[in-house]
This record gives C-alpha cells, structure tokens and sequence, in this order.
C-alpha cells in the first residue's frame, strides 16, 4: 500500500533539511566544514566522470555485464511471461505491499534514519539517511535516467515482453528505476547495519528482490531490466560507502594538537590517531 500524502510530505522534508547538515566525510569528525550539499557535487562530479578512469579489468568486468544482459534478453519473453501469467489474489497482495519500496516508501524508511540521527544524536544512522539519499539520486536519478533515455526499450504493457530496445525513441522499460532505487537502499542500510546485524542484509534485499519481482508480475519491466536495476543500484550504493568510509577512516587519523592555558604557562598536548 502506498503511503499517505501526508507521511510522503514529512518524509521529503526531513530529507530535505539533510542539505544543512554535515557532509558524511565529516559526521563524525569535530569541525569538518563540509555540507551534504558539498559533498554530494563533488561525489556527483566524480561519478559521472568514473568510466575515464576504467582500467582493462572494469572494461572487462562491463563487457561481461553487457553481454549477459543481451543474452538475457532473449529469454525475456519466456520469463517474464512465466512470471506474469500466474496471476492470484497473493500474488496481487504481495504486489500492493511491497511495489512502493522501490519509489516513495524508500524515501520514508531514509526519513525515519533521519529522524532517529536528529533525535538521538545516531551519526550512523543520519549517515544512512544522507548515503541512501545521494545513492538515490546518483542511481536510480541520473544513472537509470539517462540509460532509460539511450536504450528506448518499449515496456512489456505495451509491447510484450523480450522487445529490443530501440534507442533514443522516449520509451522507458530498460532499465528499472525502482529496482534500482530499492538495491541502492538495500545496500546502504546493508553496509552501515549488516555486521552488527545479521538478519538486516537478508529483510532488506529480500524486499529489494521482491520490487524487482513486482515490476515484472505488473508488465511494467522485463526481467532483464531489473536485472540492470539491481546491479546499477547495489555498485552505486557500494561505491559511495566505500567513497565516505575511506575518506572517514583518512579524515580520523593523524595528529591532534591541543594547547592549554595554565597559570604559569602553557601546556601542550597531543595525540595520534589511527
């Protein structure tokens, strides 16, 4: 069930006020100047120029994707067939329930982050809430946007299922925007919550699977574009975690220098961090 208006509004106003806060680098680093906003240009920057720095082994890696994808394709038809031609009432309940995770639910469960980092003073949590917000927009915003623009696949409702992409002509099956937003949730909430949690990694990108699994039962995607969708939002969310994770872990270590005042002169500490 989608969420009330109301609930989508408060959500998109918590994420909003994001914008004001420390960028992740610095979350937990006294004094770092650096806002969300700042931060999320220069990953934005970086991202889009990432493919110019390929080496032979990500070109290898992307090949191999792209040729899987077109030999998926020809099995689109009878897959995604399969799937939406056992139509019932639990499936059209699982449907209902969990096709909002891919779009405006996602955006709630990043708002309760949110408000659990303001209320409770949780950096790990208004971390979550700021990377899920940045993966979004990176993955499921510029990355399925433009590749949506490019491919011009025709939707299965439309033109069946296993139908060739036909570029640049506006249409918007390949690949999928909300099993790409879902993963890229997933695997930020994974990555931040999963080694203290195990059972977190198993809800998250069980819910994941099963928007992937809604957006072929509707006719909506063929199974290889959620197929695009889940890799484009778990390698995003990856790369931007790994991104702020390296770059807390450098911020954090070095010497730390406190001069003191006392009566007769002044002290000196310091302090190396590792």
């Amino acid at each position: 069930m989608r969420p009330p208006r109301i609930y989508r509004s408060l959500a998109l106003g918590l994420l909003g006020s994001l914008a004001t806060l420390p960028g992740l680098i610095g979350a937990e680093t006294p004094g770092a100047p650096e806002t969300f906003i700042h931060q999320g240009w220069r990953d934005t920057c970086d991202f889009v120029q990432a493919p110019a720095s390929f080496d032979a082994h990500d070109w290898s890696v992307a090949g191999l994707w792209v040729a899987g994808l077109g030999v998926g394709m020809r099995a689109d038809h009878r897959v995604g067939g399969w799937i939406a031609d056992h139509p019932g009432g639990l499936q059209d309940d699982l449907s209902k329930t969990f096709e909002p995770f891919g779009q405006s639910a996602s955006f709630v469960v990043l708002a309760g982050f949110a408000a659990q980092g303001y209320w409770a003073d949780d950096p790990r949590a208004c971390r979550t809430a700021q990377e899920g917000l940045e993966v979004s927009l990176l993955g499921a915003g510029l990355a399925v946007t433009s590749l949506k623009y490019v491919a011009g696949r025709p939707r299965p409702i439309d033109a069946g299922f296993g139908a060739d992409p036909g570029f640049f002509n506006r249409k918007a099956s390949f690949p999928s925007g909300h099993t790409a937003q879902a993963f890229g949730v997933a695997t930020v909430i994974a990555e931040n919550y999963g080694a203290d949690h195990a059972w977190v990694p198993w809800v998250v990108y069980g819910t994941a699977g099963m928007v992937g699994w809604q957006r072929v039962y509707s006719r909506h995607h063929n199974p290889t574009d959620v197929v695009a969708g889940a890799a484009i939002g778990y390698f995003t969310a990856q790369w931007v975690v790994r991104r702020h994770r390296a770059s807390r872990t450098a911020g954090a270590s070095g010497w730390e220098v406190n001069p003191t005042m006392l009566a007769d002169g002044l002290m000196i500490g310091a302090r190396r961090t590792f």
